[in-house]
């Protein structure tokens, strides 16, 4: 049995729809099996790992099992660590379904997403369940005030909202560059102007001299000039 039968990813802001992607992995693991079902949610920093191993490592034959993590960004480190460790001997015993209370293109860009062993291993190999929100779309307005508030996660949300909006002209790259001219021109201090305005010549340069998607350096320029 292979690890996407067995790992699963749900991600998205729309409660409703998450609970629904939930229960039709639990019907998918019952499917054509007479075997009962038993079925244990943890809630992301409550987990205690002792817990969590009597309830993955108690066999029982003749049940199916499944460990919910509800807010599983938000497990505790030992526990994303025991979980990368053991994959292979929880998953032969153990169901694991991952749920994420946010989009999913925003989780998967978080640097302690990226960071993490366990999370990277998810990415890579889980059957994901993208849930579509029922926010309204990003506006050129959303991705300023995420720059006003140096928020680097809500400004890769926005670009990403901006760039996926077929409305969009083909400008919205320059468009974005010269935004963020002025918030390097205005809302930093001169001694870091010069290495900043350096990043932006960067990403002009990869733009137009060497072809690189505008949405790709224009989310490298984030990083490097909104990085805490």
């Amino acid at each position: 049995m292979t690890v996407r039968e067995r790992l699963f990813l749900v991600a998205g802001t729309n409660f409703t729809q998450r609970k629904l992607a939930i229960d039709n992995i639990k019907k998918k693991i019952l499917k054509g099996k007479d075997a009962s079902f038993n079925i244990f949610t943890f809630y992301g920093k409550e987990v205690s790992l002792k817990s969590l191993q009597e309830k993955i490592f108690t066999f029982s034959f003749d049940k199916e099992r499944a460990v919910v993590f509800k807010n599983a960004d938000l497990l505790p480190k030992e526990i994303k660590g025991f979980l990368f460790q053991d994959i292979k001997r929880v998953l032969l015993t153990t169901h694991v379904i991952l749920e994420i209370e946010k989009d999913y293109s925003a989780f998967a860009k978080e640097k302690k997403t990226t960071s993490n062993e366990f999370f990277s291993f998810a990415l890579k190999n889980a059957c994901i369940f993208k849930i579509g929100s029922m926010r309204v779309a990003a506006t050129i307005d959303d991705f300023r005030m995420s720059l006003r508030r140096n928020d680097l996660q809500s400004a890769l949300y926005s670009l990403d909202g901006l760039f996926n909006n077929r409305n969009q002209g083909r400008d919205l790259g320059p468009l974005i560059l010269g935004i963020l001219v002025s918030k390097i021109s205005y809302l930093y201090e001169s001694k870091n102007k010069n290495r900043y305005f350096k990043y932006l010549w960067q990403a002009d340069r990869a733009i137009k001299e060497k072809g690189i998607e505008a949405r790709l350096a224009i989310e490298v320029l984030l990083v490097k000039l909104l990085k805490t």
